[in-house]
């Protein structure tokens, strides 16, 4: 991992608790400091209180949809620069891409056995560094 990561801090969307403890397990041996929020509006206030790196948010939640979720993040002034990844069981291109037109900056698998995790994670936040630092 690259050293000017390590303490970057990530938001985590999921209402699946087995997941989000999981997920944070993962990121939090690549040395970021993780967030987890179980429904959008918690994550939102969370937003509004902390600055995060990067956000990885589930698509399907009850009561809540990870659509709009990212919608309303691109919309507001304050969290619109920030990467989201979302994460998804669908997985149909035109689906991919609908999400990336609407501002994701990728869609991968709800898997842990996905490489492309990690190194997805790395890009977005060294992306969102030189959009801040310009």
């Amino acid at each position: 991992m690259d050293e000017t990561l390590k303490g970057k801090k990530i938001l985590v969307v999921d209402d699946n608790k087995t997941y989000g403890r999981l997920m944070s397990i993962l990121l939090s041996k690549q040395g970021f400091k993780i967030y987890i929020e179980e429904n959008v509006n918690e994550a939102l206030k969370l937003l509004m209180k902390d600055d995060f790196s990067l956000i990885i948010s589930d698509l399907v939640m009850p009561n809540d949809d990870g659509v709009d979720f990212l919608k309303v993040l691109k919309e507001n002034a304050a969290t619109k620069d920030i990467p989201v990844i979302i994460i998804s069981g669908y997985d149909t291109q035109d689906h991919v891409n609908n999400l990336k037109e609407l501002g994701a900056y990728d869609v991968l698998p709800k898997s842990f056995k996905d490489r492309n995790l990690i190194p997805t994670i790395e890009n977005a936040i060294k992306h969102y560094e030189e959009i801040k630092n310009q």
